[in-house]
């Protein structure tokens, strides 16, 4: 895939384009494939090769500045979803904390926060050094300080769904792995605080003041974003089993 190259949104508003490479990232480093999660609609899914957290190699598409969806801190709940696959040569040395998706801007420059990593992205949704997935926003309820949901470890080289769900009714978000809730959730919080329409939305890599770090190692399908809390019956897996 070409700099540039854009992937289409269902809804025509927020397609994301390949941003421009950074050495040692390579052209090739990100390829068009036909594998996708047997619940997917897609026709395929986007491959990120070659990422390497040592080098700081990594590749990443994003939506365009002034794109509403930047400004969005989601009051009113959410339901993000995303098709994973980690590479089958994936390692904790190199490929820990590679981010699916992200925003640009650093958190401590939230008014008011007092957590930890002032320098990172306010959304973090990546596979952790266990090979865990991690969801981590600043809440818009409360930007104080980062809240996390956990899944277990998840294996290399095996197509996942992964929903996490915010009801602003019950201030409970709550994430499923193939369509089971995970036990570390996040209880009395609501959306994930925006920073501006400046500030995009980052897909296949994160943030790390100021530069785009922590690239995915592997294959990511369709992923969604709705500002509102949908029930499984909702979720994009539904297409394909009803």
């Amino acid at each position: 895939m070409q700099v540039g190259d854009v992937l289409p949104d269902a809804t025509g508003q927020f397609p994301m384009a390949r941003v421009p490479l950074v050495a040692p990232a390579q052209v090739e480093d990100v390829v068009w494939s036909d594998d996708k999660h047997y619940l997917s609609s897609a026709a395929g899914s986007v491959r990120f090769r070659n990422t390497d957290k040592v080098t700081v190699r990594n590749s990443s598409f994003s939506t365009e500045v002034g794109a509403a969806i930047n400004n969005r801190s989601f009051w009113d709940g959410y339901t993000v979803e995303a098709f994973i696959k980690v590479d089958p040569d994936w390692t904790r040395e190199n490929h820990r904390w590679g981010n699916i998706l992200g925003r640009v801007g650093n958190r401590g420059n939230l008014p008011g926060f007092k957590g930890g990593d002032k320098q990172a992205s306010s959304v973090l949704f990546a596979i952790s050094s266990l090979r865990e997935v991690q969801w981590e926003v600043v809440p818009a309820s409360n930007a104080s300080y980062p809240q996390t949901n956990w899944s277990g470890e998840i294996m290399r080289n095996t197509w996942y769904h992964v929903a996490i769900v915010c009801d602003p009714k019950t201030r409970e978000t709550t994430m499923y792995v193939d369509g089971a809730p995970v036990l570390r959730n996040v209880i009395g919080e609501i959306g994930m605080r925006s920073q501006g329409l400046d500030k995009p939305w980052i897909l296949g890599a994160s943030w790390w003041d100021g530069l785009r770090k922590d690239g995915f190692f592997g294959w990511i399908c369709e992923v969604r974003i709705v500002p509102r809390p949908l029930t499984p019956d909702q979720w994009l897996t539904a297409r394909r089993a009803s």
